[in-house]
């Protein structure tokens, strides 16, 4: 498993809430909800047949502490081998992990690092509530976004089929800054795959270059863009169409 980049969260970590300043929760809650932590998961089959190209689903390990149910997440493996994990993890965005926690009444906390001395627990309200709060101060970024001059198709994977869920009428509107790939194949441990296509003028914000390719995603679309459902493809594959931008309305 790749390393992951997680040095400026646990330097927050370190400092307690209430001796944090403004700017460092505020950094802290940025770092948060754009990292990418390690998640134990169990492994099972969503069906009892024996078939080995039989799809396999995943949910996250829970642990018990002080009465509640928790999941434990990790910055980098040298905190997660002290915790003597079990064998599956998964790299997960802290978006994802919300989407997919969204209608679970079982969990109570997120815990990071929980074999550490710096610790940190969130409750799960508190935990959806951080990803309410708009970055209106980064709009600039899609303000100067550029349209595209041919229509393009780029891919948006995810651990459960949370756009189709979501989507109104067949329309799924992204609440948040939506990050995609150009590269078919990135992330493809992710089970599910939504293939967007983008027609001619589509404002899209392009981190190729910027971003290590193998690890990031390379195309960003502002906040409130809008996809309609065009087909499904296959078990796993969905196929969509941007038909609006609200953000540049």
């Amino acid at each position: 498993m790749s390393s992951l980049d997680n040095a400026k969260l646990k330097e927050l970590m370190k400092i307690e809430p209430e001796s944090m300043s403004k700017e460092e929760y505020e950094s802290f809650v940025s770092e948060f909800k754009n990292a990418q932590l390690l998640l134990p998961v169990e492994i099972y089959s969503k069906t009892q047949s024996d078939e080995i190209n039989e799809p396999l689903s995943f949910k996250p390990v829970t642990i018990e502490e002080n009465g509640c149910k928790c999941i434990p997440l990790f910055t980098d493996n040298e905190e997660l081998k002290k915790d003597n994990p079990p064998v599956s993890v998964i790299a997960i965005f802290m978006k994802d992990l919300k989407d997919m926690l969204e209608d679970s009444s079982e969990i109570d906390e997120i815990m990071i690092n929980p074999s550490s001395k710096d610790t940190v627990c969130i409750d799960l309200d508190s935990f959806f509530d951080l990803f309410e709060v708009r970055n209106n101060p980064n709009d600039w970024i899609f303000e100067k976004a550029r349209p595209l001059n041919q229509e393009v198709k780029v891919y948006y994977r995810e651990l459960e089929p949370f756009m189709k869920k979501q989507a109104v009428d067949g329309v799924y509107s992204s609440p948040d800054p939506l990050k995609a790939s150009v590269n078919m194949h990135f992330d493809d441990n992710i089970p599910y795959l939504n293939v967007l296509i983008l027609p001619k003028d589509t404002r899209t914000v392009y981190l190729g270059g910027m971003m290590d390719p193998e690890m990031s995603c390379d195309i960003l679309l502002a906040p409130e863009t809008e996809f309609e459902f065009v087909s499904q493809e296959d078990e796993h594959t969905m196929i969509w169409k941007c038909v609006n931008q609200k953000f540049y309305d």
